[in-house]
């Protein structure tokens, strides 16, 4: 401030402005080294500001990756939980369609959803349903005919498809089956009246 006063003086009052050179120096590098003093706060203020800003850019940036990161390792472990109970579904449907194969029909299965390996899964229960509907009827038919009664069939009608045109192909095996009896026994009584001109079937 000084130096500048004096340099003000200088057009103005020429005898005012007579100072010595040492003085005229000492406040020309007072003055510079105040710029300097300026620029160098300036500097240090700017530099605290842009590492200020670089680190929340690194923070910012690192909860990005963090959460991105987080985010996968739910996924993949929902990922891994669903896996496992889809597997262990398919096993236990497995498990019923062989059991099912092997003529055991007291295994069941919950079905409690609605998604694809349900929907296998009903399938699967279905026909071990039919099989075992068909199973039944044929134990049925064959009581009913140990106690006699010999015109038992089975109602193919209530079994849908190959199900049903198995039971019918039963109930035509069940008819040639008595009719070879009974014409078997024709044969006998004829027989016991002493008419042997009748061929055994």
């Amino acid at each position: 401030t000084k130096f500048l006063i004096a340099a003000n003086a200088i057009g103005t009052d020429k005898d005012a402005a007579k100072i010595e050179a040492k003085d005229y120096f000492a406040m020309g590098g007072a003055a510079t080294a105040a710029r300097y003093k300026l620029y160098e706060t300036a500097s240090v203020a700017l530099e605290r500001l842009l590492v200020e800003r670089c680190e929340q850019k690194f923070m910012h940036r690192l909860l990005v990756v963090g959460g991105v990161s987080l985010l996968l390792v739910v996924t993949l472990l929902f990922a891994t939980i669903i896996l496992r109970d889809i597997s262990r579904r398919l096993a236990r449907t497995a498990a019923l369609a062989d059991a099912a194969a092997l003529g055991h029909f007291d295994q069941k299965i919950q079905i409690r959803s609605s998604d694809e390996v349900a929907q296998v899964a009903t399938a699967v229960m279905r026909v071990r349903d039919q099989l075992e509907r068909l199973s039944q009827a044929q134990l049925t038919l064959q009581t009913a005919h140990s106690n006699g009664d010999t015109d038992y069939r089975i109602d193919a009608s209530t079994l849908p498809g190959g199900f049903g045109v198995l039971a019918a192909k039963l109930n035509e095996l069940v008819e040639s089956n008595n009719a070879i009896t009974f014409r078997f026994m024709e044969v006998v009584r004829e027989y016991s009246r002493g008419e042997f001109s009748t061929e055994m079937p």
